[in-house]
């Protein structure tokens, strides 16, 4: 979360790629993802997705409130087409999909991160 004003336009349904770089570079090396089931909750467009794919994840979950934007990236990967999307509401949502064991996303931040602090609860 941010502790001022970013400067970007807001968008609608808090629609911000994450760069598959901090994942693959970053993120990666610290968490073991290799061979894991993991969800990713707030999935946009799909590169973390893709991301954690190449890092190695056994299988991915892909959900968000809005999956139009998802796959539009999927040119920067060869790994394949990318994994179906499930439209849902991580928020509202009661049960883990079948096989998780850990959730990796980067939420929406929301209004002066009200919905990061919501996805973090």
């Amino acid at each position: 979360m941010s502790r001022k004003a970013s400067g970007y336009e807001r968008r609608d349904k808090e629609h911000y790629p994450t760069p598959a770089a901090p994942v693959t570079r970053g993120l990666a090396k610290h968490v073991r993802v290799e061979g894991r089931v993991v969800w990713e909750c707030a999935c946009g467009s799909g590169e973390m997705v893709q991301a954690l794919k190449i890092a190695g994840a056994k299988k991915v979950y892909a959900t968000d409130i809005d999956i139009s934007h998802y796959g539009k990236q999927a040119e920067l990967f060869d790994e394949g087409p990318p994994t179906p999307p499930l439209k849902q509401d991580f928020l509202t949502t009661s049960r883990l999909p079948i096989g998780t064991e850990m959730i990796i996303t980067n939420p929406p931040y929301g209004m002066r991160g009200a919905l990061a602090v919501e996805f973090i609860k």
